[in-house]
């Protein structure tokens, strides 16, 4: 019971907490951008995004993240653990009122971002088309942010990562050049230009330049 109690509990608490803020934390960064451009339609139910990539974030672009993070993540080697009972609490509680505040306010500075860099550099998309930029940037912000709160990488995260980042670009050119004949224009025209991969990279670099800083910082100089 010593190893299933001192390394996995240790490991299994750890999985679980990060998991239930990951899924928290994704849907605000998701939705608020809704909550933005709601400020600019005058409060209409007109959807920023397409209802098939609305549908797709949780299902599909986003479902691997938080799967990798619960299924592998280990913070501390299972040697250390059990020779060390004392580091069965964790030090690091996400599910804290604190920390839990600063993952909101994360998700809402991200959500900012990822409305607002389509809204400035790209006024003359239509709104399809920059609700799909919007889409992009912040499904991919999530999907690297989360790879950054993961302690333990081997093969299979990497592998499952980089299918995560490579098919969906493409499962969502797909679906707006070949499925979805009125989206087709998102491909023909936005896709097509410099600026948007341009805004999706900058979106995507600044939406998680903080909260890098931040946790870096912290782990530096002020560790656990």
């Amino acid at each position: 019971l010593r190893r299933t109690l001192m390394v996995h509990g240790h490991w299994s608490y750890r999985r679980m907490s990060h998991v239930a803020i990951i899924m928290i934390y994704k849907n605000i960064v998701f939705i608020s951008a809704q909550l933005w451009f709601s400020f600019f339609n005058l409060w209409s139910p007109t959807s920023y995004y397409s209802g098939f990539v609305m549908s797709c974030f949780n299902l599909v672009f986003t479902a691997l993240p938080p799967f990798i993070f619960g299924f592998w993540e280990q913070d501390l080697d299972q040697d250390i653990l059990e020779g060390s009972p004392e580091l069965y609490p964790v030090e690091y509680d996400p599910m804290s009122t604190l920390n839990l505040f600063y993952y909101i306010i994360l998700g809402l500075f991200q959500s900012l971002v990822a409305y607002f860099i389509p809204f400035i550099v790209t006024p003359d998309f239509s709104l399809v088309e920059s609700g799909i930029l919007t889409y992009m940037i912040a499904v991919y912000i999530v999907v690297c942010q989360v790879m950054m709160w993961q302690s333990f990488q081997n093969g299979w995260t990497f592998g499952l990562y980089t299918v995560n980042i490579v098919l969906a670009p493409i499962i969502i050119v797909i679906y707006c050049k070949f499925i979805s004949g009125n989206l087709a224009d998102v491909v023909n025209h936005a896709m097509d230009t410099t600026v948007f991969w341009m805004s999706f990279i900058v979106g995507v670099v600044l939406g998680i330049l903080p909260s890098f800083i931040y946790e870096y910082t912290m782990k530096r100089y002020r560790p656990s």
